[in-house]
């Protein structure tokens, strides 16, 4: 039997805690990803897949969210993407072992609010690192030092532990390449995996 090699390329979710597949809100499709307790995440392990890591010059985060509520610190991505009570935005964390030192909790400038669908990109170029929120940029950081293998060795969407994420994620992609070089008009209908993708859930199986 000869097995398409793409069963090897895009990894699987697997949920935690009260992390559950929702059929109440989602982006495209049936269902999305409801993560609401500190506890419950989406949790994605690359190991050996490591184009996304120091070896790759290039990759790309994307993904839409849901915000149930805005009433307390929240955490989207990790330690990567939270958001941010006091400023009412997301904020970017990002570097290469224990400290944050490519992107320290900087802000993304983009209101999220509640109860409506948003896309967030996290784009690294090789040269810069570039957040753009709904399709446009909002941030940039001119930084050539990549996040290392072992620092994204594992993905974590929704709670971190001791901070909760409030609501519903679809549509999580990474990509080995710039998918976004400048503004551009959201996504209309979900992705489809391609040579550049590493990972692609819509969080339907």
């Amino acid at each position: 039997i000869v097995v398409d090699s793409i069963f090897t390329l895009l990894n699987m979710w697997s949920l935690n805690g009260t992390a559950t597949q929702s059929t109440t809100q989602k982006k495209f499709e049936t269902k999305s990803l409801n993560a609401t307790a500190t506890t419950a995440y989406a949790n994605l392990v690359l190991g050996p897949i490591g184009n996304f890591s120091a070896t790759n010059s290039t990759w790309t985060i994307d993904f839409f969210f849901f915000l149930s509520a805005t009433n307390a610190n929240l955490a989207v991505l990790t330690s990567t993407i939270t958001y941010v009570t006091a400023s009412t935005r997301l904020a970017l964390s990002l570097g290469q072992g224990t400290t944050f030192n490519i992107a320290n909790a900087s802000l993304i400038t983009g209101t999220p609010t509640v109860s409506t669908w948003h896309h967030i990109a996290i784009v690294f170029t090789g040269t810069s690192y570039l957040a753009y929120f709904n399709g446009t940029l909002g941030l940039t950081i001119n930084n050539t030092a990549n996040i290392t293998s072992t620092a994204f060795n594992t993905l974590r969407l929704g709670g971190n532990g001791t901070t909760k994420f409030n609501g519903f994620i679809d549509e999580f992609r990474i990509s080995n390449n710039v998918r976004f070089s400048s503004n551009f008009t959201v996504p209309a209908s979900q992705a489809t995996a391609d040579a550049n993708t590493i990972s692609l859930n819509h969080f339907e199986q």
